[in-house]
């Protein structure tokens, strides 16, 4: 893989020419195959490199430049303690001085366009939602990463990174990647006479009967149904088990038809039948993780920060029972096998981006260069890694038994919608699904309600064309 960077700072250069000669892989610094895997790797290797950086550190110094300042999004991704230490090591490498600034994630996208309206940035490198981009490319935020990713594109896991394409440029990297999988409790399935969990919907409501009737819980799934607290999410991913998305690709609303209703009419199913949990109509994901490693349901569906957690015996009543498995789809999917694993799931990936006015580009894009590099999150296997090598990492595996697993289900999450005003728009389904769900509306009338609301404000139109509709 082609890691040397085009970049003026000769340290960088010459940093990831060490890991583009395979320094990292098989050697004794502690990433060989057999060697101690976790962040002191990355601290030992760098502390290396640090030992003949002194001088060109001092050369830089002599030329010193404004600190390239950063908004990451407060509460995502590594602990501050981590991010510190992994700024603190970018630093002494480049000479380059970060400050590092955490922002919560519902002012995040305020102070990115506060940020490039000014004359000088407030911040040079900001943390995106992949939702946010269509917006945030309109008003001209961001700057195009395309040149610079160019010599190690194709190992970027492709669900990342098309999450950060739009106009047939990619806008930022991807940093962190969640997405949803299914988790089950494998004692009460087998109690139950199951030996595998479910591979569609079809069974799985199968399965929860048979639960439901032998006791085994009184509701045998619970999942974030709240309004505002994953509804959405939720029934994106059950659109895309039947079979379709909530947009067409030219960004067209077309969940009032098709799977979109089909998708709707499952989730009354189960309430009417007592399969779920009606309290997961105030749910959210923080909930709904309590009540299944409680033991209280067999079945839910959350991000991967749940799969951890689980098998945490200090917090996990279940954790010897907890398992993961990929979303199931409806039979008729299955049947077309419409999906590479027969499954669909719902994505929420965070990248790095330069913002278009920074006064130095190439030394922002160092910092997320060092940031998103593989060895960094080899080193930090808490979060999802977004490299192809990394995922197929055969010690890896071994260490993240659920990897595979995972990158199944990351390589299954439907394409994200290519529209402005995402967030809105959202919001005005959810009160849709929440009429229909309570019984106060017909599934249908709900349905043509929002996307008549939709169209009526104008905003699913307001699209910038991207590589998949043109």
């Amino acid at each position: 893989m082609q890691l040397l960077l085009e970049v003026e700072d000769f340290k960088i250069r010459a940093y990831f020419l060490w890991i583009e000669q395979g320094r990292p892989v098989g050697s004794p610094l502690g990433l060989s195959a057999g060697g101690i895997m976790g962040r002191y790797c990355l601290y030992s290797l760098l502390a290396v490199w640090l030992s003949v950086g002194g001088v060109i550190s001092h050369i830089e110094a002599a030329n010193p430049e404004p600190a390239l300042s950063v908004a990451l999004i407060a509460h995502s991704g590594y602990p501050p303690k981590d991010y510190e230490q992994i700024t603190k090591f970018f630093s002494e490498i480049s000479g380059i001085p970060v400050n590092v600034n955490y922002i919560l994630y519902e002012k995040q996208l305020d102070e990115i366009y506060k940020s490039a309206s000014l004359a000088t940035p407030a911040y040079d490198v900001v943390a995106v939602d992949a939702l946010w981009v269509p917006d945030l490319v309109s008003k001209g935020a961001l700057l195009p990463v395309d040149d610079f990713i160019k010599g190690f594109k194709n190992d970027i896991v492709p669900t990342a990174l098309k999450a950060f394409a739009l106009d047939e440029k990619i806008w930022a990297v991807p940093h962190l990647s969640n997405f949803q999988l299914l988790f089950y409790n494998k004692a009460l399935l087998a109690e139950a006479g199951f030996e595998k969990p479910p591979a569609t919907l079809e069974e799985m409501v199968s399965q929860m009967k048979v639960l439901k009737i032998r006791g085994a819980v009184e509701y045998p799934w619970h999942d974030a149904w709240g309004v505002g607290m994953g509804l959405i999410d939720e029934y994106t991913w059950l659109v895309g088990a039947f079979g379709d998305t909530l947009f067409s690709p030219s960004g067209e609303p077309i969940f009032n038809k098709g799977a979109g209703l089909e998708a709707l009419r499952f989730m009354i199913q189960l309430l009417d039948d007592r399969l779920i949990n009606p309290s997961s109509l105030t749910s959210g994901v923080l909930e709904t993780k309590d009540e299944f490693i409680t033991g209280n349901c067999v079945f839910n569906t959350n991000w991967v920060f749940q799969a951890a957690l689980a098998k945490d015996a200090s917090l996990s009543k279940v954790s010897t029972a907890a398992e993961v498995g990929l979303l199931p789809v409806a039979r008729k999917v299955l049947q077309k096998k419409q999906y590479e694993f027969n499954s669909a799931s719902v994505g929420a990936f965070q990248g790095l981006a330069i913002v278009a006015n920074t006064s130095n580009p190439k030394r922002a894009w160092s910092y997320i260069r060092f940031l998103t590099s593989p060895l960094v999150q080899k080193a930090f296997l808490q979060e999802m890694p977004v490299w192809n090598s990394l995922q197929t990492d055969a010690t890896l595996k071994k260490i993240d038994t659920l990897l595979e697993i995972k990158r199944n289900e990351m390589l299954s999450v439907l394409p994200l919608p290519n529209i402005r005003n995402y967030g809105t728009i959202s919001s005005m389904i959810e009160k849709s699904l929440m009429a229909a769900l309570k019984k106060e509306v017909e599934p249908e009338v709900a349905l043509n309600q929002a996307v008549e609301e939709i169209k009526a404000k104008g905003i699913s139109m307001v699209i910038i064309p991207s590589s998949s509709s043109k």
